[in-house]
C-alpha cells in the first residue's frame, strides 16, 4: 500500500484524516514540519503529501517547495483552514501543488483528492519509467555507435565508467549515474577523430597541432550532441567541463565540478588516491571536498594522457 503523509498542528483533524483514509493509503501524520522533514528523510519516498500552510507557525509552501526537491514523483497538495485566492496562487505558483483543499472538508471529498492524487502518482510513474527506458535506449545506441566506430575511444570509455563508479560509490556521491553515464559518454567526441590520432594520444605520442586543436574539442562535440537530450543537460555538462582543471572551476557548481572528476579516472592511480581520500573525509560537505580534492589529485597524474605537440627540432650548437 501507498503512504501519504500529513502535517497538520490540529490533532483531531489528523485523528478525521486517518479515519477517512482508512484502507485507502497507509497514512503517517506530523504536527510539524521538522517532523515532517525527519519522515522525509526516513523510510521510502510518500506517494502524497498535505500540509496546512501555516502547521505551528511555519511555511508550509516552504515544506512542500523541500518535498518537491527531495521527491519530485511526489503529489503535493495543501489542506487549510485560512484559504483565499492569493493564498491558492501562491501554493500553485511555488509549488506546484496538485489541489487545494479547505477546512472543513467531507471525508468524501478528502477520499476523492486522495484517489485523485494516487491516480496522479501513479501516472508520474509511468511517464518516469517511459522517459527512463526510452533514456537508457537512446544512450545505448549512442554507445553502440561508438563502439563501432571508434573501438579503442570505446574501451577508454568503459574503463573510465569503471574508475568513475568506485569514486562515486567510495565518495556516496548523490545523482551517481549522472556521473557514470557522462563517464560512458566522455568519448563520444572523439568518432570525428582519426583512430590512428587517437591510439597516438592515448599513448602519450607526440601529434601534431591539428591533432591536438581536434582532441581539445572532442568534449564540446560531446556535449552538442547530448545537450538537447531531456534529463542529460547535467552530463552534458560534465563532458564538455572535463577538459578543465579544478582551479578553473573551484566555485562553479556540482555538474562543472564534475568535469575533472569524470576526466582523472585517464590514469590508473586514480583509484588508490580517491579511495585514500575517502577515509580521511566524512559528512556532506566534507565528502564534497573529497571529491574535489580526489579529481584535483588525479588530474594531476594524469598529465601525460594529454596529447603532445611533435617536438621542434633545434640545431645543436
Amino acid at each position: 500500500m501507498r503512504r501519504a503523509l500529513f502535517v497538520d498542528s490540529e490533532a483531531h483533524v489528523l485523528h478525521a484524516v486517518r479515519r477517512a483514509l482508512n484502507g485507502i493509503v497507509e497514512v503517517d501524520t506530523v504536527t510539524t514540519v521538522a517532523e515532517g522533514m525527519d519522515k522525509l528523510r526516513l523510510g521510502s519516498p510518500f506517494a502524497v503529501v498535505v500540509t496546512e500552510l501555516k502547521p505551528a507557525g511555519a511555511d508550509g509552501l516552504d515544506f512542500l517547495a523541500a518535498v518537491r526537491d527531495a521527491a519530485p514523483g511526489t503529489v503535493r497538495m495543501v489542506l487549510t483552514g485560512h484559504a483565499d485566492f492569493a493564498a491558492a496562487c501562491d501554493a500553485i505558483n511555488r509549488t506546484g501543488v496538485f489541489r487545494f483543499l479547505t477546512k472543513p472538508i467531507r471525508p468524501a471529498d478528502l477520499v476523492a483528492a486522495v484517489d485523485a492524487a494516487l491516480a496522479r502518482h501513479t501516472s508520474l510513474a509511468s511517464e518516469r519509467e517511459l522517459l527512463e527506458k526510452t533514456l537508457s535506449a537512446s544512450i545505448n545506441a549512442l554507445v553502440d555507435v561508438l563502439g563501432l566506430v571508434n573501438p579503442l575511444a570505446f574501451g577508454r570509455a568503459a574503463k573510465i565508467k569503471g574508475y568513475v563508479a568506485h569514486m562515486s560509490r567510495q565518495l556516496e556521491i548523490g545523482e551517481g549515474w549522472e556521473f557514470e553515464m557522462a563517464a560512458m559518454l566522455s568519448q563520444i567526441g572523439c568518432v570525428t577523430i582519426p583512430p590512428e590520432t587517437l591510439k597516438r594520444i592515448f599513448a602519450g605520442q607526440p601529434v601534431s597541432q591539428e591533432e591536438r586543436t581536434m582532441y581539445a574539442a572532442a568534449p564540446d562535440v560531446a556535449s552538442s550532441i547530448l545537450s538537447g537530450i531531456p534529463r542529460l543537460e547535467r552530463v552534458a555538462q560534465m563532458i564538455a567541463w572535463q577538459r578543465y582543471g579544478l582551479s578553473d572551476l573551484a566555485k562553479r557548481d556540482g555538474a562543472l565540478v564534475a568535469g575533472p572528476v569524470v576526466a582523472a579516472p585517464r590514469c590508473s592511480r586514480s583509484r588508490t588516491t580517491t579511495t585514500a581520500c575517502s577515509r580521511s573525509e566524512s559528512g556532506t560537505r566534507k565528502r564534497s571536498t573529497c571529491c574535489v580534492r580526489a579529481a584535483a589529485s588525479t588530474w594531476s597524474l594524469c598529465s601525460t594522457a594529454s596529447p603532445r605537440s611533435t617536438p621542434r627540432r633545434t640545431s645543436r650548437r
